[in-house]
């Protein structure tokens, strides 16, 4: 008798050791599944989760995509799947882009932040996020300035996420260039843009100039972006 006790309790601390370990069932990770999750806790009577009405924003989502333990012990991440997109044109095609961003405080020094990226027939996106620039201080704020001061630190304002999109036009034998600022990579919602566009055969495409003014404090910054490119 005293050894079934003994296996009844051991029973019942390993069944509340396994139920601590779920999820509570009001949780983003289990509100927001496509399949049924273990949970525990009482399941919300809305459990058609409502995205706009509870007010989600996107670092709940970052936050919740960043990767979950599956069964198999081992880490699954749906934001870090590669995206399955048809090609653009149907002919092969690369070209080297070059994306250079001014900050410009109204001082006699402004910040130039430059990087570097690739499109093709394939990849015909290409996000510019905050933390893939590298910074210089010139004199100024020109774009052909010859004197670059490299930085270990970023300007101290807030940088706008950016989006370079390809398009093809078929009948007119040109490509289509639309710099956006987009709120972030999750969304890809734009805020505003700057268009261009260049013959299929061009070597070099024209500039692509987008520009932006905004207020932080008592400092008003002015932001231009230019970007390049060049078949390789």
């Amino acid at each position: 008798m005293k050894k079934l006790s003994y296996l009844l309790i051991l029973s019942s601390f390993s069944s509340m050791a396994q139920l601590a370990q779920l999820p509570d069932c009001s949780s983003l990770e289990v509100r927001l599944s496509k399949e049924p999750v273990a949970c525990r806790g009482q399941i919300p009577e809305d459990i058609i989760f409502d995205i706009p009405e509870q007010k989600l924003n996107i670092e709940d989502l970052e936050k919740l995509f960043q990767g979950a333990e599956s069964s198999g012990g081992r880490l699954v991440s749906p934001m870090a799947q590669p995206r399955i997109q048809e090609d653009l044109t149907p002919f092969p095609f690369s070209l080297q882009c070059n994306a250079s961003l001014i900050s410009d405080g109204g001082k006699k020094v402004s910040f130039l932040s430059k990087r570097a990226f690739t499109l093709n027939q394939s990849q015909y996106n290409s996000y510019l996020t905050p933390d893939t620039w590298k910074h210089f201080l010139i004199e100024g704020n020109q774009f052909d300035s010859s004197v670059l001061t490299p930085l270990d630190i970023s300007p101290a304002v807030t940088l706008p996420y950016f989006k370079v999109s390809m398009t093809y036009n078929e009948e007119a034998q040109h490509f289509g260039y639309e710099v956006c600022e987009s709120r972030s990579t999750l969304t890809g919602q734009a805020l505003s843009c700057a268009l261009g566009e260049s013959p299929i055969s061009a070597e070099e495409t024209p500039s692509v100039l987008f520009n932006k003014k905004v207020q932080e404090g008592n400092t008003s910054v002015s932001f231009t972006l230019k970007v390049k490119c060049h078949r390789y």
